[in-house]
């Protein structure tokens, strides 16, 4: 529309409407209307006030009042209210096109200040107004919108309701009533709740002002300190990913309604919490404490004074799982650390379910393996670190309850590898010296959040910025009582400290809920989530890489009760630290031995709850059980976890006495039966004589114990430190069908002890220290990827150490 008449109509709305709502005010109360007009007019344009003329209006009808009906007079003033109201229209008109004028110069400043001719100063506002745009921008991109127009009045709605009830109290009942209407004028009762039924407006609105609640406390309580918050809200807008929104979404508002949910932590010794010393808390305890004050628990919300200590409900068996504090039991949010020091996600894929229990699934999972995962394993993808990765990230994405699944990736400045090329120099500083740019693949295929802790910090870095230098490490300055506490970002060569970079980590996982909250703002949650959020996974990333269910990993009590015969050995816990046990089998003389049994029936049991969600996995499992004779034997690799330490240990062999063959034994008749396995089909004529050339060599294996043993464990090495290390076998197992007792055989010529494999560890007479202690910390059977198991045994890179896992 042309300038020149949108001047004229604006003049001619506002004459409208100014005289025809004075004239007919005036007409019913004089008095009042020219009151209201006045204030009117004086806000338009301050300097043409009405008073003046409204008082010799009323002069004017007062006088003809007294004297009668004078007309001439009421004419006059008639007159005068009319030349007023023009004088208001003229200035409101000329106030417009000064405001025109100068919107239209800082335009063109603008324009000049983009080609770079005005000064700093106006640069910086200009650039100010294009932030503060993008930040609107993004905020619409974090909520989106479904274009109907009902989001943004849910939220005026839900802002009400907030409003209504009181920032940090609750509604009254005038503000819960307005909050009601307004919640049921926006959504119309369409809202449905995650997890459940219908929770109708009402409930919307108070999930909507509980999540006010929780964005305004959040808020406040970064106000409340910001010096001692490590990253500002650039490098929180840079490092964080959000991918599909749908169950980190639902994950803020249950949190937003008060429900009660959990939080697991899965990692190295990062997540751990190894860096963050002398009570300095770790990245999990700052979670927690936030937790604690932004969602904080009801009276009635029936949590425990304390937190839970070893049993059940710690979810790693025979150790303390570490529910993280202070105040864990204030929130309706707790954060469980189920992390495990010096391991890789391949790890975690094997003994997943010693760490999270299934009837206690979380609700948000941040996976923590970037800088302990190989960097560049070849070939690309197809190589058995990310296959297990991806299995690994199935599992968690099936888990009862569809919980959102977060990559959390830390950062070594002192990177672990040695970059290629003739120079063969050290990954000092490196950007891309961790596997992060292959898990970004992973998180865009599955739709995952990720957040990249070099994207925030490493600029910061390279330029020595205060709490984040690299040139020492905090552990290095602690002994200069005057030195700065905040300035590095690193404890040691690999841990962040805990004031720093440890916090960082924290402020990276918050600022992805902020900014997940602030999308529900604008976007409430919708019924049409729930089935998006619940819909089946796409196909494996990796061709070929198959969810499997058969891995066995024993641990903690389940180790002590697969112990059926021992000779001098004893279960003891040699932990210092209550928070970390150091549970496990412990000899100190030479021939003591001992004997564990695993049930090897087909298809391990161990395992089938993480199935439970993956109809696939499930169907395929009972396809290859139909498809393959269960007297067919199994390859696998046993890892029996062991301690290597600096001094006074010994050595044990490994032997296989019964139902399964191992060493180089099992290699062979594996190889010479071409090396079926798993799905792949199998005439029943040689699964048959399969079967016998392993009963063959299993017996002979029983009866010559004497014999070389399949494999030996050193437990003494140079370094002075102590680790649990993994100690790798080749087995064929006969497997035994399902639901049969291990030893209770298929027919007359079924070996008797099918069904169950016996595994004998014996001290040996050799030592390199002089002693001759041994211990063992766990047995892992891992089906689904012998190569994988073979690599951590092979280069000790997968170490396990469970709570253990601290070093001496």
């Amino acid at each position: 529309m042309p300038r020149s008449v949108s001047a004229l109509l604006l003049a001619v709305l506002s004459a409208v409407h100014l005289t025809g709502g004075l004239n007919n005010a005036a007409a019913q109360a004089p008095d009042v209307a020219l009151s209201r007009s006045a204030g009117a007019a004086s806000s338009m344009a301050p300097d043409r006030s009405l008073l003046p003329h409204a008082a010799a209006w009323n002069s004017h009808t007062s006088a003809a009042a007294e004297s009668g009906a004078d007309a001439d007079k009421r004419a006059g003033a008639n007159r005068e209210l009319e030349e007023a109201t023009d004088a208001v229209v003229d200035a409101g008109i000329a106030r417009w096109r000064r405001a025109r004028r100068r919107l239209w110069q800082q335009l063109h400043a603008g324009q000049q200040l983009h080609a770079g001719h005005q000064g700093q100063a106006e640069q910086q506002q200009l650039a100010w107004r294009l932030w503060q745009q993008q930040q609107q921008q993004q905020q619409e991109d974090d909520g989106g919108s479904d274009g109907d127009g009902m989001d943004l009045v849910a939220s005026a709605a839900a802002a009400g309701a907030a409003a209504g009830a009181g920032v940090n109290g609750p509604s009254t009942g005038a503000g819960a009533a307005g909050a009601a209407a307004a919640a049921a004028a926006a959504g119309g009762g369409s809202s449905t709740a995650p997890g459940g039924g219908s929770s109708g407006s009402s409930s919307t609105a108070a999930v909507m002002a509980g999540l006010h609640r929780l964005l305004a406390t959040a808020k406040q309580h970064r106000a409340k300190s910001p010096e001692s918050h490590v990253l500002r809200p650039r490098q929180l807008q840079r490092a964080v990913y959000l991918g599909d929104l749908e169950r980190i979404r639902s994950f803020m508002w249950r949190m937003a309604a008060g429900e009660r949910l959990t939080v697991a932590l899965l990692g190295g010794s990062v997540t751990m919490g190894m860096g963050a010393v002398v009570g300095e808390p770790s990245y999990a305890q700052w979670l927690q404490m936030w937790f604690a004050e932004v969602a904080p628990a009801r009276p009635d919300s029936g949590l425990p004074p304390e937190g839970p200590g070893a049993g059940p409900e710690s979810g790693r068996a025979g150790s303390w799982l570490g529910v993280v504090g202070p105040g864990w039991n204030a929130s309706t949010v707790r954060v469980i650390n189920a992390a495990c020091p010096a391991t890789s996600s391949g790890y975690m894929n094997l003994c997943l379910k010693e760490y999270l229990l299934d009837a206690h699934p979380p609700d948000l999972v941040l996976l923590e393996y970037a800088i302990n995962d190989p960097p560049f394993p070849q070939p690309a993808f197809e190589n058995e670190p990310r296959k297990s990765l991806e299995l690994l990230l199935r599992k968690l994405l099936l888990l009862p309850g569809r919980p959102a699944v977060a990559l959390l990736n830390g950062y070594r400045w002192q990177g672990q590898f040695i970059l290629p090329g003739p120079a063969k120099r050290d990954a000092l500083g490196v950007y891309y010296s961790n596997a992060e740019s292959e898990y970004f693949e992973f998180a865009t295929y599955y739709g995952l959040q990720l957040l990249s802790l070099k994207a925030a910090v490493y600029h910061q870095m390279v330029a020595g910025v205060r709490s984040f230098r690299t040139d020492l490490t905090r552990a290095q300055t602690r002994a200069n009582a005057t030195s700065d506490k905040m300035a590095f970002f690193y404890e040691d060569p690999i841990h962040p400290t805990g004031l720093t970079g440890h916090r960082a980590m924290a402020e990276l996982i918050i600022g992805m809920l902020v900014k997940v909250g602030r999308g529900l703002v604008m976007r409430p949650w919708r019924q049409s989530e729930e089935s998006v959020r619940l819909a089946p996974l796409p196909r494996h990333l990796i061709p070929g890489n198959e969810d499997s269910v058969s891995d066995v990993c024993i641990l903690g009590d389940r180790l002590r009760d697969s112990a059926v015969e021992q000779n001098g050995f004893a279960w003891v816990n040699e932990g210092r630290d209550p928070r970390a046990p150091k549970w496990g089998f412990t000899a100190t003389q030479p021939g003591a031995n001992i004997t564990f049994v695993l049930n090897t029936t087909a298809p391990a049991s161990d395992g089938a709850g993480f199935a439970a969600g993956s109809a696939t996995a499930a169907a395929s499992n009972a396809t290859a059980a139909a498809a393959a004779p269960a007297q067919k034997p199994r390859f696998v690799i046993l890892i029996l976890a062991y301690l290597r330490s600096y001094e006074n240990m010994g050595m044990a062999d490994i032997h296989c006495a019964g139902g399964c063959v191992c060493g180089t034994r099992a290699l062979a008749l594996y190889d010479k039966y071409g090396g079926e396995n798993g799905t792949s089909a199998m005439a029943p004529a040689a699964a048959a004589q399969y079967a016998a050339a392993v009963a063959a060599a299993a017996a002979e294996a029983q009866t010559g114990l004497a014999m070389a043993p399949a494999a030996r464990l050193d437990g003494l090495w140079e370094p002075r430190a102590s680790q649990l290390q993994l100690g790798c076998v080749q087995a064929l197992l006969m497997t035994a069908p399902a639901g049969q007792a291990p030893g209770a055989g298929t027919g007359a010529a079924a070996p008797p002890d099918m069904g169950s494999c016996r595994v004998l560890v014996r001290v040996a007479q050799d030592t390199r220290s002089g002693a001759h202690k041994v211990k063992l910390g766990g047995l892992i059977v891992s089906e689904s990827s012998p190569a994988l198991a073979s690599g951590m045994c092979r280069d000790n890179a997968e170490a396990m150490q469970r709570a253990a896992g601290y070093r001496e």
